[in-house]
């Protein structure tokens, strides 16, 4: 059983990594291909296409995850599980598809402008946000789903070599990503239908499954929406070059925080079950998982911060020199991230505090938005990624004084 449990635990990183991190191995031929300015319009469309994505996700990927797990032997339970997270998906989808009808004026030129971008944009969107991800880990079937991340890239990879070059939109760039994910997705739903089923909610269970799906989707996805969010709100008042320095470090900043998220997946739940039978071990549980993963990515953001003047321009190219220091900047909001979302997800939703965790990501994600101006007008692309620290460190620090106020709910010191 343990070693079924590791298997599932490390093909969920795995797949987890190859899904927000292939973008990433990208970049050296994109930046390469594109030069700055076009490489600006590339990362911003694909920085909405993310954000417009977790909208459309909503935290339905998480409960799934949870649904399933818990439904392991009531497949008519299992089915409506399955009915919830698309029928859920098909209504953000909808308030999403509103939402950037009224703010379409406000969104960068460089996106509206073109139409195919436009439509590239939608179809990476809708990708991600309906990734059936949580099918194959909800049945602990991670390592299949770790395997198709793998032919995903690989496709990506050949579909940008063969039809992205020098000279062609970064339209192309988008629309070669978006292909080979719709591909996955429709298997992954197929693979479900036949498994599961699925049995459509009503208005009043859907309109549940909704206020459900928010905290998960809270605990996610509100920071990271927030983080692209700046990324646009830069896009708008720096220049191109700014915005290919900054994008490079957050794509690495969200391939390494959200290689923490199938971690959450498999032992938040192990952690709530030990609190019922042994909630020293629970406690144990959690601290071994957060004091582990938190190092690692202290650690991880210092040699990275030291190695940037080099590394930068070796893996982007010379173009990309000048954004090593914000490269560095940036790194460390990795380790404020997975500390206040192991914190979040690991302690306080077990312990139910789930409110409380909620109001701290989103009274932090407000800030960001309300601060990323500011930041912008004080230091461009230095000045965002400086912001970014300090409001991941100050919410990560705030997730930490809340828990040890409600110590006691382990059934031992915190």
């Amino acid at each position: 059983m343990k070693s079924k449990f590791s298997r599932n635990l490390i093909a969920s990183i795995l797949a987890q990594l190859l899904r927000y991190g292939a973008p990433l191995a990208f970049y050296p031929y994109l930046t390469r291909t594109f030069g700055a300015d076009d490489f600006a319009i590339f990362a911003l469309a694909l920085a909405a296409a993310l954000m417009l994505g977790q909208l459309i996700e909503f935290g339905f990927g998480l409960s799934g995850v949870r649904g399933l797990a818990e439904a392991r032997t009531a497949p008519i339970v299992a089915s409506e599980i399955v009915g919830d997270i698309v029928a859920g998906r098909m209504a953000t989808l909808l308030g999403v598809i509103l939402g950037s009808a009224v703010a379409w004026t406000w969104l960068p030129p460089q996106i509206t402008d073109d139409p195919l971008l436009v439509v590239s944009v939608a179809l990476l969107a809708t990708g991600y946000g309906f990734s059936a991800s949580w099918y194959f880990i909800g049945r602990e079937r991670a390592a299949h789903l770790a395997g198709l991340e793998i032919i995903t890239s690989f496709s990506q990879l050949a579909l940008l070599l063969a039809f992205v070059h020098q000279g062609a939109p970064p339209s192309f760039a988008i629309l070669m990503m978006a292909i080979p994910i719709w591909a996955i997705l429709a298997f992954g739903h197929v693979l479900a239908l036949e498994d599961l089923s699925i049995r459509w909610p009503s208005l009043g269970r859907l309109k549940g499954k909704l206020v459900e799906s928010f905290r998960f989707f809270c605990f996610t996805g509100a920071l990271p929406i927030m983080n692209r969010a700046s990324l646009l709100v830069l896009g708008a008042m720096a220049t191109p070059q700014q915005v290919a320095f900054y994008a490079v470090g957050e794509r690495i900043v969200t391939a390494a925080a959200n290689a923490t998220i199938p971690v959450v997946r498999v032992i938040m739940p192990r952690i709530t079950v030990l609190l019922g039978d042994d909630a020293a071990a629970a406690q144990r549980l959690f601290k071994k998982t957060f004091f582990g993963l938190s190092s690692l990515a202290l650690v991880g953001a210092v040699v990275g911060a030291i190695l940037s003047p080099w590394g930068v321009p070796f893996a982007f190219g010379e173009d990309l020199r000048g954004g090593a220091l914000i490269v560095a900047v940036q790194l460390f909001i990795v380790p404020a991230m997975i500390a206040g979302r192991m914190i979040g997800t690991l302690a306080l939703v077990p312990l139910h505090r789930e409110k409380a965790y909620q109001n701290i990501v989103l009274v932090a994600a407000f800030a960001g938005l309300c601060l990323a101006p500011l930041a912008i007008l004080g230091g461009e692309a230095l000045g965002l990624a400086v912001a970014r620290v300090l409001v991941d460190t100050l919410a990560a620090a705030v997730c930490w004084v809340v828990l040890k106020r409600v110590a006691g709910s382990w059934g031992a010191k915190a």
